[in-house]
């Protein structure tokens, strides 16, 4: 739906510049991400406002995706598939307690599972991240930082399934 919705955008914006140097498919590609990465943002936030849980759903928001930003990870073939499956997950994390034992042992296995699957230099800012949530304490930011550590290990197990726009669309 997704892949559909950003390809029919990016042959309209062809069509008003026939001339502009982007092809469609990039267009479309980068249209698709854009659109993804903003249903799940105001979907999880409107979740988060009927649950009355709109902070903590910012805070898993803005903790998962600066991980992710470092990290990379797992990628679904249809960025539809990837809204709902982001969505659901991002929306569950503000709700789940952790003791606190339960939530240094997240932090320990985020942390091993960075420092085991990422090379040298690339892991001293993700591992301050996750290890900066001693200091804060965060059941959310330890879920959200456990949850994208996952999504990195099946990338890492699997080879990852990266986007394809045109495959997708």
């Amino acid at each position: 739906m997704i892949e559909f919705i950003s390809q029919r955008m990016a042959l309209f914006i062809k069509r008003l510049d026939p001339e502009g140097g982007v092809s469609v498919e990039v267009m479309a590609f980068s249209l698709g991400n854009r659109i993804c990465s903003a249903i799940i943002i105001f979907v999880t936030l409107i979740i988060g406002i009927v649950t009355e849980s709109f902070i903590p759903s910012l805070i898993g928001l803005v903790a998962f995706w600066t991980l992710r930003k470092f990290t990379g990870g797992f990628h679904f073939k249809s960025l539809t598939t990837c809204a709902i499956v982001s969505t659901f997950l991002l929306s569950i994390i503000p709700h789940i307690v952790l003791s606190g034992t339960v939530m240094i042992i997240l932090m320990m296995l985020s942390s091993t599972l960075l420092i085991y699957w990422s090379r040298g230099s690339e892991r001293n800012i993700p591992l301050l991240l996750i290890l900066s949530n001693i200091f804060f304490q965060s059941d959310v930011v330890a879920l959200a930082f456990f949850v994208q550590m996952v999504l990195v290990l099946i990338h890492q197990r699997d080879g990852g399934v990266e986007y394809d726009a045109k495959t997708s669309a």
